[in-house]
């Protein structure tokens, strides 16, 4: 938050030149790729308006700035649209190239009820087009005629998708937003950088798809897809990968460790954790962890840039397993590897799974409520918090196991968020605190 408000307080000063500007810039292109959505909503909105002034200064950014077109945040991937078309009106250009090729028409329909600033914004990027753009002001011919500019194309739904790529420069295309399947077609996307397929009919990827050189974003979420083409791991350069509600996806290439560049991986089956993880040390997003035989929990030691939500499935198993010859021991192990990582939410993640096994005795949960505690004392209120909430989700089947954390407890009934007052309180009458003031 400081580092960001240093860096937003940098643009909104009057007179402020361009190279005055760049260390800002720069600190604000680097939460474009944040994992927080709020984060890269207040990231491009504030590049959003340096572009109005200082357009070159922010053309630096163009590229992480074309993988948000594809944010699931509509409101992002407007002002994504708007930037890029405020720093480079003769390399971005969208318009409605047919029924089926919209993203100007969308954005209107979507935001419909949009305030007068949004509204402003789309309206002002048009007008640069057509002052810009010679072949925007003509009004015969087909919708499609002079399309070769084009940089971005979104195929809204099944129709004329080989009409539009024909009348368009495949080659000079950045992004591709498809329902169909624009792979096994004759073009050619020499300069792609996000291609979306979400939804789309295809089964599988071709092994031509290494030719994408400049490939930074992939999405082929909720798709019949049944396997990734080792081919893809010879995609150097590619950022983020999502492969979400792939339910006929069965296995991942065996060589993933080879996307080098690779900083946010999506998707929610447990078993599609990549072979060696561990190797793909740029990870900053990683929603779900398997442990098991092939993936033991010291690989996280090696993520040491993930952030955000991470889920540590299939460890009743592993524990079980091991505590039949170790007995209660295999829970420190467990924890003590986590802590070496040094990452607060893999130390935490790694405490919460051991409290949701089932038929954990109190004796076995000593381990993850003694690191919960820590956190209770944590300075940030989002660790507080979710450390608060999962002891006193362990007080209603283990209240004497969280005793020790009333000391700790009490002086959170003081905390300004009453959230987490409130759960304090709570947890010290379910553990059998009977002298809980509350003013």
């Amino acid at each position: 938050m400081v580092i960001f408000e240093a860096a937003r307080a940098i643009t909104e000063l009057s007179g402020v030149t361009s190279r005055e500007l760049t260390p800002a810039i720069t600190v604000l292109q680097l939460f474009l790729s944040s994992s927080k959505p709020v984060l890269r909503f207040a990231a491009v909105r504030n590049l959003n308006k340096v572009a109005m002034t200082h357009p070159m200064a922010v053309t630096n950014c163009n590229i992480d700035m074309e993988s948000l077109i594809s944010d699931q945040n509509r409101s992002i991937a407007t002002l994504a649209i708007t930037t890029l078309l405020k720093t480079g009106m003769n390399q971005v250009t969208v318009f409605e190239v047919s029924p089926e090729v919209q993203i100007i028409d969308e954005l209107f329909k979507q935001h419909s009820q949009g305030g007068n600033e949004y509204k402003k914004a789309i309206v002002d990027s048009i007008v640069i087009l057509i002052r810009d753009i010679p072949e925007a002001k003509e009004s015969e011919g087909s919708a499609v005629d002079g399309a070769s500019h084009i940089r971005h194309l979104n195929l809204v739904s099944r129709g004329d998708d080989e009409a539009a790529l024909t009348a368009v420069d495949a080659k000079k295309l950045r992004t591709v937003f498809s329902m169909v399947d624009v792979l096994n077609g004759p073009w050619k996307f020499k300069s792609l950088r996000t291609l979306k397929l979400r939804r789309s009919d295809i089964t599988e990827l071709p092994d031509s798809i290494c030719k994408l050189r400049h490939l930074r974003y992939l999405d082929v979420s909720d798709t019949a897809i049944r396997a990734l083409p080792e081919s893809i791991t010879k995609l150097y350069h590619l950022e983020t990968l999502r492969f979400t509600d792939c339910k006929s996806l069965e296995k991942l290439p065996q060589k993933v460790r080879n996307l080098v560049s690779l900083r946010h991986l999506h998707f929610d089956d447990p078993k599609l954790v990549p072979a060696e993880v561990r190797l793909l040390t740029r990870l900053q997003t990683l929603l779900i962890f398997a442990v098991g035989p092939d993936h033991m929990v010291e690989e996280l030691g090696c993520l040491k840039e993930l952030r955000g939500a991470l889920k540590i499935c299939k460890l009743e198993q592993v524990i079980r397993e091991s505590s039949t010859q170790t007995g209660d021991r295999p829970f420190y192990d467990f924890l003590e590897s986590c802590l070496r990582h040094k990452a607060e939410m893999v130390i935490f993640e790694a405490a919460r799974a051991i409290t949701q096994l089932s038929g954990v005795t109190s004796r076995e949960l000593t381990p993850a409520i003694t690191v919960l505690q820590v956190f209770l004392s944590s300075s940030k209120p989002v660790l507080r918090f979710a450390a608060v909430r999962n002891l006193n989700k362990v007080a209603m089947t283990h209240p004497m196991a969280v005793t020790n954390c009333n000391i700790d407890m009490e002086s959170l009934i003081s905390d300004q968020n009453r959230s987490i007052a409130t759960l304090a309180i709570t947890t010290l009458l379910k553990t059998g605190m009977n002298q809980v003031w509350i003013a």
